[in-house]
């Protein structure tokens, strides 16, 4: 489940093997589905689109990598099971089976001779090719909003002005409005906060949107120290017991979605 610490810790692994590189050769496995299934465009066009630029930045924007060239740059989403690993790297120390060498659906060859596997357990990802001279521009993107890591102070204006009757689950997961939470970092926010994950955003009193902030920072901050995911409150815990009161966690399913969010009815009650 990709989300804004765990794609920045992605690029930092991969922005010193990658800048200043060239991709000699990309290729599917025999393993894999239609790659069309992610590439946008058709499987010609993607492989010559990778082929040939030097990657100039590695860069991240919310969820999404940005592999900068002279000619146009890669913006990849990873779409919740995307992940890249080297081809000599121990399949017994990959993560789980989201990661295992079955679901390698892309193999990276660079001009040096380095082998990058693509997994995609899933194949969610979608990988987008932008012309033009990119390198003149900041890699904000415009229909995404501000980043958490990066522009941390306009995305807290962002969310201390929206007015909307969408759930706080929805506004913390809108891309466009802020960019980097996911599904589970919003349902852990909204725990740390004390706020029904479904209460009607514009509802929220000026000083519960200041500990949702709050809230997004100190999650931020565990998510990035604590690869073991001990920190989580509510995220996949259903009937678990909350630790602050003990009453058993709750999950129930988003509107109009096929997600759901966690919770403690007791701890986090929905307020009209």
């Amino acid at each position: 489940m990709p989300e804004i610490i765990e794609v920045e810790r992605l690029r930092t692994q991969l922005a010193p093997h990658w800048t200043g590189r060239r991709l000699a050769f990309v290729r599917a496995p025999k393993t894999s589905p239609n790659p069309k299934k992610y590439v946008q465009g058709s499987w010609e066009q993607f492989r010559a689109n990778t082929k040939f630029y030097k990657i100039l930045r590695f860069d991240r924007h919310g969820k999404h990598l940005w592999l900068a060239t002279a000619s146009g740059a890669w913006q990849i989403h990873l779409g919740g099971t995307g992940w890249f690993y080297p081809a000599s790297s121990d399949p017994a120390a990959q993560e789980e089976f989201l990661h295992a060498p079955g679901n390698v659906r892309l193999i990276l060859e660079f001009d040096d001779g380095q082998i990058w596997h693509y997994h995609d357990a899933r194949t969610w990802g979608v990988w987008y090719w932008r012309e033009g001279n990119v390198l003149l521009e900041d890699p904000y993107f415009k229909d995404y909003g501000p980043d958490w890591l990066k522009q941390p102070g306009h995305a807290e204006e962002r969310l201390l002005l929206t007015k909307t009757k969408r759930t706080v689950k929805e506004v913390l997961c809108d891309q466009r409005l802020t960019a980097g939470l996911g599904n589970y970092l919003s349902v852990e926010i909204c725990s740390h906060a004390g706020i029904h994950p479904h209460q009607p955003y514009n509802l929220l009193k000026e000083a519960q949107r200041g500990k949702i902030i709050q809230g997004v920072h100190e999650l931020l901050r565990l998510a990035s120290t604590e690869e073991d995911r001990e920190y989580w409150r509510v995220f996949k815990k259903a009937g678990q017991p909350c630790r602050t009161c003990a009453a058993p966690i709750q999950y129930v399913k988003d509107r109009g979605g096929s997600r759901g969010s966690y919770f403690c009815d007791n701890c986090q009650p929905m307020r009209k």
